[in-house]
């Protein structure tokens, strides 16, 4: 610092981006080599880490909201059952939530995929999870179904 009082400012980058960008290419290629095996080996599912720590986040946070911890996941599975018969999304955040409310082939609790596959055979999400009526979900407002 000089004795007016100012400094200079660097002349290169000073984020540490290279590292984090090897970090996550490496944990991308890892991920897709465990991915990989795991399908040579048989396996038609995948493990998810990520997808299971949000679903179990979405399910504490819709329990706890309601005061009821089994209604977490009542609501969940109703808005994946919802999300599967939306057939267009429409916009970046509408896209979002499909990925995240669609369990693909991540290895998770079967509920999860019976609600998708509940939801893509045009069942009554409603009727099927009214252990969550309408309202006590805050994605209702979130997943907006269009009429085909």
């Amino acid at each position: 610092m000089s004795a007016s009082g100012s400094y200079s400012l660097p002349t290169s980058p000073i984020w540490p981006w290279d590292k984090w960008e090897g970090t996550f290419a490496r944990s991308l290629t890892q991920m897709r080599r465990n991915i990989e095996r795991h399908v040579a080996n048989g396996g038609v599912r995948y493990a998810d880490d990520a997808r299971l720590l949000v679903y179990t986040a979405l399910e504490e946070y819709m329990g706890r909201r309601n005061n009821d911890r089994s209604m977490g996941r009542q609501c969940l599975l109703r808005s994946i059952c919802e999300n599967a018969q939306i057939h267009h999304h429409i916009g970046v955040f509408s896209e979002i939530m499909d990925i995240v409310l669609s369990p693909g082939k991540a290895d998770l609790d079967n509920a999860y995929h019976d609600a998708y596959a509940a939801g893509r055979a045009g069942a009554n999400c409603l009727g099927l999870y009214s252990a969550c009526p309408r309202g006590l979900n805050f994605l209702d407002g979130l997943l907006i179904v269009e009429d085909d």
